[in-house]
């Protein structure tokens, strides 16, 4: 393990991507060396075990937080969608006479109940 990593201090999924990929490395690394010792050194095979598995557990704690910040990021994506459509909405309400948006908004009831029926 070259660097530590502290997965509290990942803030963006680019971070825990390039810690991740960090990781992965060590622990092929570490693997190699586990299956191919140079010695005879039982404290330096008990090291390097350790190591082993606490790249492990690193790894897996930044997958966590990778899955975490993925999930934020999509619900904050989808928070800005409603937003954009809401304003759009808003505008067209301004724009098209009344009966033009009420055939709009009709049709875009029917696509709806039809894509709801085609995935039940």
């Amino acid at each position: 393990m070259k660097n530590f990593i502290n997965v509290e201090k990942l803030e963006t999924i680019a971070d825990c991507l390039a810690a991740l990929a960090q990781i992965t490395a060590d622990i092929e690394d570490i693997r190699l060396q586990l299956d191919f010792p140079r010695g005879d050194d039982p404290e330096w095979q008990q090291r390097a075990s350790f190591a082993f598995r606490k790249c492990k557990a690193i790894k897996m704690n930044i997958s966590t937080k990778l899955a975490v910040l993925r999930q934020q990021e999509k619900e904050q994506n989808r928070i800005v969608n409603v937003q954009h459509n809401d304003l759009l909405i808003a505008e067209m309400r301004r724009y098209l006479p009344r009966s033009a948006f009420a055939a709009c908004v009709h049709r875009a009831k029917m696509k709806q109940e039809a894509a709801c029926e085609t995935t039940d």
